[in-house]
């Protein structure tokens, strides 16, 4: 659980850069500082084992979210 971290989108870019990030099954960013380019970051990654992903009170706009959804990178969502 990564919530208050104020996290960026900067900050989602190294946290997809850690050994273990692909192997997430649960990932909560709630209350962060993540908006669109952090969530784009976020759908481009390998998180097959993801099965639970919570974003909420973040700076995240549509675009942010319409990428997310569309992404093939976490099937199991």
């Amino acid at each position: 659980m990564l919530t208050h971290n104020e996290i960026s989108d900067e900050g989602a870019l190294f946290l997809t850069m850690s050994s273990w990030f692909s192997n997430l099954v649960h990932l909560d960013l709630c209350e962060n500082l993540l908006g669109n380019i952090g969530s784009q970051i976020l759908s481009t990654c390998n998180l097959k084992n993801l099965k639970w992903l919570n974003l909420k009170h973040n700076q995240i706009g549509d675009n942010g979210y319409k990428c997310l959804s569309e992404s093939e990178k976490m099937p199991l969502l």
